[in-house]
């Protein structure tokens, strides 16, 4: 078969990234006018000429993209269930048996809702295998209302039972059971069948009877009755499934994360910071984020919900689209076979923004086409086209006024100090504005770097096009090139502004805990804060939210330090001022590049080095001399005694903190470690061994008190 011409392949409107980049490529080395189209193009300056430059190439003109789907198939969905089917009736296999009847779900016609009700009952099923019974239960709740014709899940009421009987919710087990026996009696079971269904759920009923008896009910207390009765996760009898939720279970150990209120009271300016801060500019840093008044450990300096977020490709498959939980009773959307919902609730409130994207999604997803694609491809949905036609003239004066700032250096004009920062009027996350004018780093960018990113934004606009997000008019090629050049400055921003979104693995031992990235999303007020190798906060998602905490003392007019990724024990110098310049365009001057501290665990291994408490030295001393009770430098025995008493007394704090994090006791682990920390600050000489090591342990506490995966259980407070 002969290979089809590349224009033959645009008539199919089915071109990835990866193809139209390669597409302008070959033809500039083919032609041999690299040279002319970089001097061309860097002659550009400005993110609209460098648009109307790559939107005039032939390719680019001659582009045109159709819906591409990942479409529902019934074919896939049978043999995903015929796999299911012959998995499951070894108990072991249950965990690949959930896999494939995941996949059939997905892969079900949204009309086969017959087919979709008998799915999740097997999924429930294959969970109850696991000894998922929270899970068990909303899935087979869910066949129960989702079917058309009820006597045909029979199982569906039997899982009930095995589930409200492991809650000890014997009366509601006996119906379920016994609903199981009416519903088989009309099902299309074979005899033989309904022989084995019937003597099992039978012996199983008789056990719940006994046990439902009012002399084996009085061995509980009134009091844990009246628990039960009270309980806010009862099971409630309801057509829909917007409340179902499952009874609790001993073995439960996720429980629901709250987001933090911000210490101090919150900024009248920054909504989304505390009033612990300010924003300040700079002639060295520029735009930075400082203390208004000493800031202590643990103290929550920002919460910030996202103005645009995505999900990772690689967790879209066990994730809501809307809230990034994880979830294995997850709803499948409506048209591709691809995303999916905690359950109904976010399927409705993510309709409008998923169905812009659903019929372009595996274009977005291109590797080519980077991580922030999908992202910026959310910021411009999330605005959406009528504002920002009605904008169009103001951001075009913004995108001007902006790039000449770039340019010039510094948010304005300064002779020397701290400025105040000019943003009128509060800066919320959830105006478009504050994500228009993040940073873009334009000026310091190379020619492939934006020749690439201006090809990606008229991709994107295309495929914004294809989506409808223009709809009902159709754009003007003025309106399709503005949008363009909006989508080239978020990438731009994007890529030294966004942040992941992160979910910590807990697994019953500390040193296996793991950060996953799991989305990323825009923070306009967290993105206001500059990078160190040594920070003093620390960033975790409750959900989709942002928390910044601080783990260190910040001296009033201090800086807020975030770090970008790159911690100066664990990445050598060369090693991470290499890749800060590459992605976000600045040689770091941080404490630890300045004076080259080494990489963990520091000062050949030495724990603890402090300072001399006498005002008048000040010199570093260290336990490792030998917990001597006089200086070296001063000679001071009294203050000098003191002080290193009182670290050898709280230096089993420390261990107490892990402990309590070993046991799953977060909150009481937080409060030994900040103090522990607040007892570190007034004396410590960084970097040394046990600071370093509290501080990494602080990060992972707080981290475990937002998004979390038990990979393996563990106590609960």
């Amino acid at each position: 078969m002969e290979e089809k011409t590349a224009m033959e392949q645009r008539a199919d409107g089915d071109v990835s990234f990866s193809e139209f980049y390669s597409r302008v490529c070959d033809r500039i080395r083919s032609e041999n006018i690299l040279d002319t189209v970089m001097k061309e193009f860097q002659q550009c300056s400005s993110d609209q000429q460098r648009i109307s430059y790559v939107w005039n190439l032939p390719e680019t003109r001659q582009l045109s993209l159709k819906h591409k789907t990942s479409f529902k198939s019934r074919e896939e969905a049978a043999f995903c269930e015929d796999l299911y089917d012959r998995l499951v009736v070894d108990e072991r296999n249950a965990d690949k048996a959930l896999e494939a009847i995941q996949r059939a779900i997905l892969k079900t016609p949204t009309a086969d809702k017959h087919l979709l009700a008998v799915r999740f009952m097997k999924r429930a099923w294959a969970l109850l295998l696991m000894e998922k019974f929270t899970e068990a239960f909303v899935d087979a709740k869910r066949a129960i209302i989702s079917t058309q014709t009820p006597g045909v899940l029979w199982n569906a009421h039997e899982i009930l039972g095995h589930c409200n009987a492991k809650a000890r919710k014997f009366k509601e087990a006996e119906a379920n059971f016994a609903k199981a026996l009416e519903s088989l009696k009309k099902s299309k079971a074979s005899n033989v069948e309904r022989a084995a269904v019937a003597g099992r759920v039978s012996t199983v009923l008789r056990m719940v009877k006994d046990e439902n008896k009012p002399k084996n009910r009085s061995k509980e207390s009134a009091k844990k009755l009246e628990e039960n009765r009270t309980k806010k996760n009862t099971t409630r009898n309801t057509d829909t499934l917007d409340e179902v939720s499952a009874p609790t279970t001993a073995s439960d150990v996720s429980r629901s994360r709250k987001l933090p209120k911000l210490s101090y009271g919150t900024h009248p300016k920054l909504v989304s910071a505390s009033v612990a801060v300010r924003v300040v500019v700079t002639e060295e840093r520029g735009r930075a984020v400082v203390a208004s008044r000493d800031i202590k450990p643990g103290s929550v300096v920002m919460v910030e919900q996202p103005y645009a977020y995505t999900v990772n490709a690689s967790q879209l498959h066990e994730r809501c689209l809307r809230c990034c939980r994880r979830s294995l009773t997850n709803v499948p959307c409506d048209n591709c076979a691809v995303v999916q919902y905690c359950g109904e609730s976010c399927a409705r409130q993510a309709a409008q923004q998923h169905r812009l994207q659903c019929c372009v999604l595996t274009l977005l997803y291109d590797a080519a086409l980077g991580n922030m694609a999908p992202l910026v491809f959310r910021i411009l949905s999330t605005i959406g086209w009528t504002k920002l036609k009605k904008s169009q003239e103001k951001l075009c004066q913004e995108q001007e006024l902006a790039e000449q700032k770039e340019r010039s250096g510094p948010d304005d004009i300064l002779v020397s100090g701290h400025q105040p920062w000019g943003w009128e009027g509060q800066y919320s996350p959830h105006d478009y504005l504050a994500t228009f004018n993040l940073v873009t780093n334009s000026s310091k960018r190379t020619f492939g770097d934006l020749f690439k990113r201006a090809l990606s934004a008229a991709y994107l606009t295309h495929c914004l096009l294809t989506a409808g997000f223009f709809a009902p008019t159709k754009p003007t090629e003025e309106e399709l090139q503005f949008t363009a050049t909006l989508a080239l400055r978020h990438l731009q921003s994007s890529s030294c502004n966004a942040y992941e979104i992160s979910e910590m693995q807990i697994t019953g031992d500390i040193a296996g805990n793991k950060s996953l990235e799991i989305g990323g999303a825009i923070y306009p007020t967290i993105s206001l804060t500059n990078h160190s190798c040594f920070p003093n906060v620390t960033r975790y998602n409750v959900g989709t939210a942002c928390v910044l905490r601080a783990t260190r003392f910040i001296p009033r007019d201090a800086e807020i330090l975030d770090n970008y990724g790159y911690f100066f024990h664990a990445t050598p110098l060369i090693e991470r001022r290499d890749a800060l310049r590459n992605q976000y365009k600045f040689d770091c001057s941080c404490d630890a590049c300045t004076y080259q501290w080494p990489l963990y665990p520091h000062q050949g291994g030495e724990p603890v080095v402090f300072r001399c408490p006498v005002s008048t030295c000040q010199a570093p001393s260290s336990l490792g001399d030998g917990l001597k009770k006089k200086c070296r430098t001063c000679g001071d025995e009294k203050d000098y005694g003191k002080l290193v008493s009182e670290i050898s007394d709280k230096l089993p704090d420390y261990s107490k903190a892990i402990q309590q994090m070993q046991s799953g006791r977060f909150e009481t682990a937080l409060q030994t470690l900040v103090q522990h920390q607040a007892m570190l600050d007034g004396f410590a000489v960084y970097p040394a061994k046990h600071y370093t090591d509290v501080q990494e342990i602080m990060r992972q506490c707080m981290s475990s008190l937002g998004n979390v995966n038990h990979c393996e259980a563990t106590n609960t407070e």
